[in-house]
């Protein structure tokens, strides 16, 4: 193998690497928006208070630093 077929592999691998996480990154999108929505219906019903979210939101903020 020659290395500009080299090169065609490697960039097909990286091609389909690149395309793998958009489908990852375009999934936890979606992810969080319906986690979104989960919490905009809790709060709505009471379940939930905005200080309550902000503060669990703080705490996994953290621990995530």
């Amino acid at each position: 193998m020659d290395n500009n077929q080299e090169l065609i592999k490697l960039m097909q691998v990286i091609t389909q690497i690149d395309e793998n996480l958009m489908e990852t990154v375009n999934s936890r999108k979606k992810d969080v928006i319906s986690l979104y929505a989960i919490v905009d219906l809790l709060v709505e019903k009471g379940i939930l208070t905005e200080d309550e979210i902000n503060k669990k939101r703080n705490e996994l903020r953290r621990e995530f630093e």
